[in-house]
């Protein structure tokens, strides 16, 4: 087993991540969706994503997603949303919340995890977007109104905060 973002059976682009990866990736997009994540859907996604590699609530070595399959698009709001995503790879390497880290990222590691994701979300064929599964777990996590952490800003979902579960 292993933590991995999926895409169909297109294993060229999988991301898989050790559980350091994941943990860099997840605290990366949860600070930069605490800066940049504005409107009720953003702030979904983000919370989203942060509850989605939550070793600690998915356990460890046992989280990820396909990005097709699992993740929450909707047809209706799909350029929005990439976008959005888009966003928070462009705003991790930006550092975005990155004082608010107790360690400093490596910025090799940084790039592999946000690139090996970004190629991932260019690949995506919207053509292919159908409603998310409902049964995916992360969905009973996330709550009405995230509230953020007070120590690191990002939204949590109803475990508490990504980052908090990776020190």
């Amino acid at each position: 087993m292993g933590n991995t973002i999926t895409y169909l059976d297109d294993v060229e682009i999988w991301l898989s991540m050790t559980n350091g990866g994941t943990a860099l990736l997840a605290d990366l997009l949860a600070l930069a969706g605490g800066e940049l994540s504005k409107s009720s859907r953003e702030i979904y996604l983000s919370t989203w994503l942060a509850a989605a590699l939550d070793q600690k609530i998915g356990g460890w070595g046992a989280v990820g997603f396909d990005l097709l399959k699992d993740f929450p698009w909707e047809v209706s709001s799909f350029r929005q949303d990439h976008s959005f995503l888009l966003s928070l790879i462009a705003g991790a390497r930006e550092q975005l919340g990155w004082v608010k880290l107790d360690y400093t990222p490596s910025m090799k590691h940084v790039e592999f995890y946000l690139a090996g994701f970004e190629k991932m979300l260019n690949a995506l064929d919207p053509g292919l977007i159908k409603p998310p599964r409902s049964e995916h777990w992360v969905n009973s996590i996330i709550p009405n109104n995230p509230e953020r952490c007070l120590k690191h800003g990002c939204f949590m979902h109803q475990e508490g905060c990504v980052i908090c579960h990776n020190l």
